[in-house]
């Protein structure tokens, strides 16, 4: 059996476009054609296309008998077109005009279409009965029609009892078109029947469709410019459908256009020749070409209104070659060129005073900050204060090397986990910052308002938070904060063997800091400071290599395969731990997610300790 993306392609091969419902449905009815079952409470799978004139209900019956034929093969197709005289005698009885000419009485009543499908199908053939316009047929033929799905029987006079034999009831398929000359279908035949909608062609799918057909597969292609005054008028016709009595189908569309094509072609006919050859081939009756006249006319959308008056001018040089494309552009986009320019233009000058607003903004930030940096300087080697600044907010105001972050690290995010603190005590922070600015380059950091980023490999972020401890000293008044605990944080739970380095060259520096400050006003006893200077790293770090065991450190144990739990308490240790990893290769970062997602499978028990 065809696959449903499979069907979908064929049948735009065979150049039908289905709306998704429709396309459903379809395949819905090849399920059961292929399965060789019957439906519940009806013998004879039945459905009913509903839907108005021109919706291409009848092109859709043929397509399917099509698609059918290419799936199964050997299939046939009995159509029978009903009018106001049809009743149930017509359907299996037919008149042979020859005969009842020549006064054979025997031979003037024939076998009828739903005769023959029977005969088809009780010799194994799958047939498709498709009655075209049944709304049309009288309504005594409903209930015959429902009898016949139910049961398969037919009793006719002439021709005696028949039957579809059980075996075969699947073999046969009806597909009922229904207009709107009936409103309604009786009740009964309506709940044994398949109801499938079909509505008028959107004029992008008929765009689509005329391209197609007229343009890509043919050699003598038809004027794209016809085709563009072609959809242009159907889609205003679309647009006010319930206005009209019928709108034109495809394939009236299409021979429109062929027809149009054909003469501005071989005899360059004249504009308003070929607009009135399209408009009696899309319109058939009169009342419809006067609504599209007149809707046209009253129309406040004047584009499509001035290239059919310009067409309808009868005035043409012999010499003159009519270029629809030309015409269209010149006639129906000039005005929406206009207004989409005029847009463009206001864009622009709202673009262009908000700049200016931002300049002005970004002036008077910089003049502030500027204003602040002024109140702390550097002189003959001594730390000047013209105001006693304070180090919090020193950390949180920008300079030209600071960049914005509000929020960036967010460590209530679980995803951070805690490495460790390193502490220093009596270094005063604005110091400290002035030389982060300094050599921001040279350490290959990025300063934020609320942290540092030291590393920034692919997704993987090491950063470090700054508090600012109350030392006795500055509970008594006799200074500022100057005790400082540096906590690091990884973004991930473990931490890469190349990163210890970066925390280690991190340290140094806040070592070179402290001994490179100068003499600071308000100098404190160090004998009334409250915290040592210490560090403290406690961290699951993943390597190639074996950290420690014996011979580097001793407090590293083995969580598993190049994991290790390490435990530094001393900057000797980390130097030694660093010049182990930097003297051989560098730890795959990858490999660090493969390690990472095994334990949080399997080792949620080291984690939670």
């Amino acid at each position: 059996m065809i696959k449903y993306d499979d069907m979908k392609d064929k049948i735009k091969e065979l150049g039908y476009y289905a709306t998704e419902e429709l396309l459903y449905d379809t395949y819905n009815s090849l399920l059961l054609f292929d399965s060789n079952k019957i439906s519940n409470g009806q013998d004879i799978y039945a459905v009913c296309l509903d839907g108005p004139p021109g919706a291409g209900k009848t092109e859709f019956a043929k397509t399917y008998y099509k698609l059918c034929n290419e799936i199964f093969k050997n299939v046939e197709f009995v159509e029978y077109q009903c009018d106001a005289t049809t009743g149930k005698t017509e359907l299996f009885e037919d008149i042979n005009i020859s005969a009842a000419i020549r006064g054979d009485a025997d031979n003037v009543n024939i076998p009828g279409k739903l005769i023959d499908a029977i005969k088809k199908v009780n010799s194994g053939k799958k047939v498709i009965l498709f009655i075209d316009e049944y709304d049309k047929a009288r309504e005594e033929t409903d209930a015959f029609l429902l009898q016949f799905l139910q049961s398969g029987n037919i009793n006719s006079t002439q021709h005696g009892d028949l039957a579809i034999k059980d075996e075969y009831k699947s073999n046969l398929q009806v597909i009922l078109c229904k207009n709107d000359f009936r409103e309604e279908l009786s009740g009964p035949l309506s709940r044994r029947l398949r109801m499938t909608s079909l509505s008028y062609m959107h004029p992008y799918i008929f765009k689509t469709v005329a391209t197609r057909t007229l343009i890509n597969e043919r050699d003598d292609k038809v004027n794209e410019g016809l085709i563009n005054l072609v959809s242009l008028m159907y889609e205003n016709v679309y647009n006010n459908k319930d206005k009209y009595n019928r709108l034109p189908s495809c394939s009236e569309m299409l021979i429109a256009l062929e027809d149009a094509d054909r003469l501005l072609k071989c005899c360059n006919a004249p504009k308003h020749i070929i607009y009135n050859v399209i408009v009696k081939n899309m319109f058939k009756s009169s009342d419809d070409r006067e609504t599209f006249e007149s809707i046209l006319n009253k129309s406040e959308n004047s584009k499509l209104k001035n290239l059919i008056n310009s067409m309808k001018d009868n005035k043409q040089e012999d010499n003159e070659v009519l270029d629809l494309n030309e015409l269209i552009k010149s006639q129906y986009f000039i005005q929406e060129k206009t207004m989409l320019e005029d847009k463009k233009n206001a864009l622009q000058q709202l673009i262009d005073e908000y700049k200016e607003k931002f300049a002005k903004a970004e002036e008077a930030r910089k003049t502030e900050i500027n204003d602040k940096v002024n109140n702390i300087k550097l002189q003959d080697g001594e730390l000047v204060q013209t105001n006693r600044p304070n180090a919090i907010s020193l950390f949180q105001d920008e300079t030209a090397r600071i960049k914005r972050g509000y929020n960036i690290f967010n460590l209530s995010n679980s995803d951070w986990t805690y490495v460790g603190t390193i502490r220093k005590n009596n270094l005063y922070y604005q110091f400290f910052l002035s030389k982060l600015i300094e050599h921001i380059n040279e350490l290959d950091i990025t300063l934020y308002e609320n942290g540092i980023l030291l590393e920034n490999v692919s997704d993987y972020k090491l950063i470090v938070t700054c508090d600012f401890k109350q030392s006795q000293a500055n509970l008594e008044g006799t200074s500022f904060n100057n005790d400082i605990e540096f906590n690091i944080y990884f973004n991930h739970i473990l931490v890469p063997d190349l990163f210890l380095s970066d925390i280690l060259y991190f340290s140094d520096f806040i070592n070179d800091c402290y001994e490179a400050q100068p003499k600071t006003v308000g100098a404190i006893n160090d004998e009334v400071i409250g915290f040592k200077d210490h560090m403290f790293i406690d961290a699951l770090v993943y390597s190639d290599l074996d950290l420690g065991y014996d011979h580097v450190m001793d407090k590293a144990s083995r969580v598993m395969d190049k994991v290790s739990h390490v435990s530094i308490r001393n900057l000797e240790d980390l130097k030694k731990l660093s010049d182990l990893i930097e003297n051989n290769n560098s730890t795959d970062i990858e490999k660090v997610n493969e390690a990472s997602t095994k334990l949080l499978e399997g080792k949620s028990k080291v984690l939670k300790k």
